[in-house]
Parts: structure tokens; C-alpha cells; sequence
């Protein structure tokens, strides 16, 4: 009979059995450690996958409410100040506020993790109601981060039951 090792995690238990070679070649915690470490780094690859697109959602949203604060009149100063950034000809189709955010995201000028451009412009301008905007979002979004991931090593907290036959 070869050896069977039990892992619980998160309230399931598991049972796999240990082929010989693996468990001469092996310690018990060894292999309980490496499956571990494939469950955790698929557990945080699906919760990376799950925070990024929730933090895209939220950034969509901050662009969103910035964009019915801008006026027609400060989209103007927008693209005068953001001149070296626009090529030639290009001024004439950033019709909209839409289109102009949608641009500078396309020239990496505005990103999700990267709103400090887009802040310094506001400031700029005098848009300190539109900067502290950013600035809430991106403290909300860190203090989110700490705790999601204070969140998850808790979750993460495995334990551990190698079982292995009294025969071996």
C-alpha cells in the first residue's frame, strides 16, 4: 500500500496517494509543501485575476465622474497643455472628453496604477476638485490592496495532515 497524504485547505479536505518513487525520493512534508505551493499560487492567480479586473471597474468608474466634471472649456486647456503629447493633426478627432482619456491611456500617459499625470494637469488648472478625486481613489484603492492581501494570507493559513500508513 503506498502512502496517502491528507491536505485540508479551506474547510475541504484532499487525499492523493504517494507513488513509491516520489516517497522515497521525498520526505512527506516535502510533498505536502510543493502541493501546497501549487494551490496557493492558483488560489492568488485567480484572486490576481478577480483584483484586476475589479480594479479596472473601479478605475473605469473614477474616469467616469471625471469626465462629467470637465467642461468643454477645460478640455480645451486639456489638449493646449497636452500639445507635445497629441501628433499633428490628431487635435481635431479628441472631439470629446471620452475620446481625449481614451488617448492618453492609448500613449501611456494615464493608467490605472500611473494617475499622477492626469493629477498634476488637474492641479495645473486649478481642478483641485478633480485632484482630490484622484486622490481619494488611489487611497481607497491602496488601503483595498493592504487588505485584500491581509485577507488572503489569512485564507492561505493551511493545515497541513500528512497521513501516511502505519505498513510503510
Amino acid at each position: 500500500m503506498s502512502p496517502v497524504l491528507r491536505l485540508s485547505v479551506d474547510s475541504k479536505s484532499f487525499e492523493t496517494p504517494v507513488p513509491s518513487t516520489i516517497s522515497e525520493k521525498y520526505n512527506s512534508l516535502t510533498i505536502v509543501t510543493k502541493i501546497h505551493q501549487q494551490i496557493s499560487l492558483k488560489n492568488l492567480m485567480i484572486m490576481d485575476g478577480l483584483s484586476k479586473w475589479k480594479a479596472e471597474l473601479k478605475y473605469r468608474g473614477l474616469i467616469a465622474r471625471l469626465t462629467d466634471q470637465i467642461t468643454e472649456q477645460d478640455m480645451e486647456k486639456l489638449k493646449y497643455m497636452l500639445t507635445p503629447l497629441i501628433p499633428e493633426g490628431k487635435k481635431e478627432s479628441l472631439d470629446t472628453v471620452a475620446k481625449l482619456f481614451t488617448f492618453l491611456e492609448q500613449v501611456l500617459f494615464v493608467e490605472p496604477n500611473n494617475l499622477g499625470n492626469l493629477e498634476e494637469l488637474f492641479r495645473e488648472m486649478d481642478k483641485l476638485t478633480l485632484c482630490q478625486m484622484i486622490r481619494t481613489f488611489i487611497l481607497v484603492r491602496d488601503t483595498r490592496a493592504v487588505e485584500s492581501f491581509q485577507e488572503f494570507a489569512m485564507k492561505m493559513s493551511v493545515k497541513i495532515d500528512p497521513f501516511i500508513p502505519d505498513s510503510l
